[in-house]
């Protein structure tokens, strides 16, 4: 993921109450060959030594792994273990992952429970499925799930993952979060100056938008524009001093941005 996305989810998370699921669209799907050393990274706050929380980790014929790179990240298993080994539950849509949920959790050191063994566990192969996860960001637990699969040719095909940015707050596997910035692709497309804002607000965008919408804390609309060029001025002075969020749309790609008036 893109270091300007990762930054905007971030921002997602810290300041915007608009959402309380962000979701990823992993666009192209990613395919995770045998060639993938590392394996594919799937970045979620961003913390830590190793930043990525996990790693979709490729090895066949030998065992292959989501592994869980930092402090407090893991993932849904199956009880008991095969072998000495960990291997992680396929969740169908709808399943809950929360507190209730059997995780292998890493302590710091890399843990790496299995999503395919060809001698001990198979139940991946040939199917698409839902990764429960977990990870820990400023000491509080959020609930998550990747949607891959395990392909017949030996490759992983990694579609999508969305979180709980609300602490401690289960999740369905494959809700991503409805209708709203959660269930948008992020972008990063725009920027704002002056901010903070007192009168007039201008909007640079890197490319077109369809619509424009500013909102305040608690989700209420309080502006909306249809921008004709890739510089736009807007007039502000009649929202009150506080936080809001520049929103930009283009099809299902959206943008925000922190806005503070005075």
């Amino acid at each position: 993921m893109k270091r300007t996305l990762l930054s905007l989810f971030v921002l997602l998370i810290a300041n915007v109450a608009l959402a309380q699921i962000t979701f990823n669209d992993i666009n192209l799907d990613a395919v995770v060959t045998t060639e993938n050393e590392m394996g594919y990274p799937i970045y979620v706050y961003g913390v830590g030594e190793w930043n990525a929380e996990f790693y979709i980790q490729n090895y066949i014929p030998y065992s292959s792994y989501v592994a869980c790179f930092v402090e407090g990240a893991g993932v849904v298993v199956n009880s008991g273990e095969i072998n000495g080994m960990q291997t992680i539950k396929p969740l169908q849509e709808g399943e809950m992952i929360g507190s209730s949920s059997m995780f292998a959790i890493s302590d710091g050191a890399p843990i790496f429970p299995a999503i395919y063994d060809a001698e001990v566990f198979t139940n991946w192969m040939g199917r698409t499925a839902y990764v429960g996860f977990q990870v820990k960001n400023a000491g509080a637990i959020h609930y998550g799930w990747i949607k891959m699969s395990v392909n017949s040719n030996n490759t992983f095909t990694v579609f999508e993952y969305a979180y709980q940015t609300s602490a401690n707050t289960p999740i369905a596997a494959g809700d991503k979060g409805g209708v709203g910035i959660e269930s948008a692709v992020v972008v990063n497309n725009m920027s704002l100056y002056p901010n903070p804002a007192t009168s007039n607000l201008t909007i640079n965008f890197t490319e077109q938008v369809e619509m424009v919408k500013i909102y305040s804390v608690e989700g209420r609309e309080m502006m909306n524009f249809v921008p004709n060029s890739l510089t736009e001025t807007v007039n502000v002075s009649s929202l009150n001093s506080g936080v809001y969020f520049v929103v930009s749309q283009k099809g299902n790609e959206k943008s925000v941005q922190k806005l503070i008036v005075k």
